[in-house]
């Protein structure tokens, strides 16, 4: 047996044991999942309350998916330089009322006076 056989069942080993191991997850995934696998388990997670910009980039989000598009969107503009990609995601959400006020939040540079109702 090569050493990438080896190195394949120690990891699926760890992880039959670490089933919360998400990192461990991602690695599992990038070696030896397919697409598919990736996107499955990025949306499960999300679904489920897991957090991680990385995730994103294997999920495939399309119009409707407003839960999990909200979601992308509250992750992604923890960071300023993925500001109009959120409005992009935004535009995509079914929901006007939502859609709306999300835009309007990412599109304001300080929250703090927009909650206070102060913009």
């Amino acid at each position: 047996m090569d050493n990438n056989k080896y190195k394949k069942q120690i990891l699926y080993k760890c992880l039959t044991q670490t089933p919360q191991d998400v990192d461990l997850i991602k690695l599992w995934n990038h070696l030896y999942g397919t697409k598919k696998d990736r996107e499955n388990f990025a949306i499960n997670a999300f679904e489920n309350g897991y957090v991680d910009l990385e995730l994103l980039k294997d999920i495939k989000l399309y119009k409707g998916m407003d839960e999990l598009i909200t979601k992308a969107i509250l992750v992604a503009s923890s960071k300023d330089e993925n500001k109009e990609i959120c409005i992009s995601l935004a535009n995509n959400l079914v929901d006007k009322k939502l859609k709306n006020t999300l835009i309007d939040i990412l599109e304001t540079d300080d929250l703090k006076s927009y909650i206070l109702g102060e913009k």
